[in-house]
């Protein structure tokens, strides 16, 4: 597991066999143990929830909309997950990447959530249906979390199975709902406006939303060209294809003498570090 991994570079850390360490879940003491080599890296990757929009419940955008103002992103963030990783309150499109878009994720309404879910034919959510969530057990407090909002908020039921990776991407298409991450392939909006929403949504279609996508393609104006990508992530937040939860964090011990390419501070790689004399 992440736990036991991180455990185990966190000994050959302390022994000098790495200079870098990866940590995790299973390892917050090294957060004051080694505060003064203690680093957060962001990343280049947001966690999700999706939706099937093409079936019951959620082809209705009021129930994907109810389902994402019923889930306090900020204080999973800050106070379950004590700072790692950021609140997803933007767009998909995660602040590493350029054309982040902040402030427009749908806000944490409870009261206009279960509104919504009556306007939609489901009063104090009688009637709503849920699949099982299917994740691992690494980060399984990112759907035990979101689960736990839902039941509270809206009154669904909801349950969450875990299984290993393999699994889980062989399963999740096949929910109603499900959660998910996307990393990008390249540092680019277009690899998850484009890509990673065309695999985890495949069957919503917004003749605006492709439009934008096609015509960001083409233009050779990087200004305009962003302006559209982050156009096209309004329109998936409003229409709440996806709830962006949290964007990912990687936390490291580095070694004093381990430093960066100047300039860079984010997804790290390895190859590129300078090692000191020491």
């Amino acid at each position: 597991s992440t736990s036991q991994y991180s455990l185990e570079e966190l000994e050959l850390y302390k022994m000098d066999r790495v200079d870098i360490a990866s940590l995790g879940d299973g390892t917050p003491h090294a957060k004051n143990s080694y505060a003064e080599e203690y680093v957060i890296v962001p990343m280049q990757s947001t966690f999700i929830v999706g939706f099937d929009t093409s079936r019951p419940p959620f082809d209705d955008v009021r129930i994907r909309r109810a389902f994402a103002m019923a889930v306090d992103r900020e204080r999973l963030a800050d106070e379950v997950l004590e700072g790692m990783p950021v609140p997803a309150t933007g767009g998909f499109v995660p602040p590493t990447i350029p054309g982040h878009s902040p402030g427009i994720g749908l806000p944490y309404d409870p009261a206009q959530a279960r509104q919504l879910l009556e306007q939609a034919g489901y009063p104090d959510g009688q009637g709503l249906i849920i699949d099982e969530i299917v994740w691992i057990d690494a980060y399984r407090i990112l759907p035990e979390y979101v689960k736990s909002h839902w039941m509270d908020n809206l009154n669904a039921e909801v349950t969450v199975e875990i299984t290993d990776w393999e699994n889980v991407l062989e399963m999740y298409r096949s929910r109603n709902v499900f959660f998910m991450g996307w990393a990008a392939d390249y540092p680019d909006p277009d690899s998850f406006l484009r890509m990673g929403v065309r695999n985890h949504s495949p069957r919503w279609r917004n003749d605006q939303y492709d439009q934008l996508l096609e015509n960001a393609q083409r233009t050779l104006d990087q200004p305009e060209r962003i302006r559209m990508y982050q156009e096209a992530d309004e329109i998936l937040i409003e229409e709440a294809v996806i709830i962006p939860i949290v964007y990912a964090v990687m936390d490291r011990l580095v070694k004093p003498w381990a430093k960066p390419p100047v300039g860079q501070i984010e997804d790290w790689d390895f190859r590129d570090i300078i090692l000191e004399p020491h």
